[in-house]
């Protein structure tokens, strides 16, 4: 498990994932904000990707979903990728958010409680 003791003085997290297409994206962020692990998911319905994958180089199309919530949903969310996501290695990057507005961090807590 990675240390996410930095995350705790930020208010809030933003998380990325890809997905493989719309309809996936569209999926995984409703269920994640059913469940009140995320308050919000912005889906970029058209991200190109370039990766190595088992020793071969990999062009693709993908989403990118772009989610927030507080640090302490991240395990729920991290675990949640792992267990739904369509990938055998899920992208997981969660950054911490260094200032956002009052009001926007009140509905977030409010979202998510």
């Amino acid at each position: 498990m990675v240390d996410m003791t930095y995350s705790s003085a930020s208010p809030a997290m933003v998380v990325m994932t890809t997905l493989p297409d719309l309809q996936r994206a569209r999926s995984l962020s409703r269920q994640l904000v059913e469940a009140r692990m995320i308050a919000c998911a912005n889906i970029v319905p058209a991200v190109e990707s370039i990766y190595r994958w088992q020793d071969e180089l990999i062009e693709d199309h993908e989403c990118l979903v772009i989610m927030k919530t507080q640090p302490d949903q991240l395990d729920r969310v991290r675990d949640y990728l792992a267990n739904h996501h369509p990938y055998d290695v899920p992208e997981f990057i969660a950054l911490p958010v260094g200032d956002l507005s009052e009001p926007y961090l009140s509905w977030l807590k409010q979202e998510l409680s």
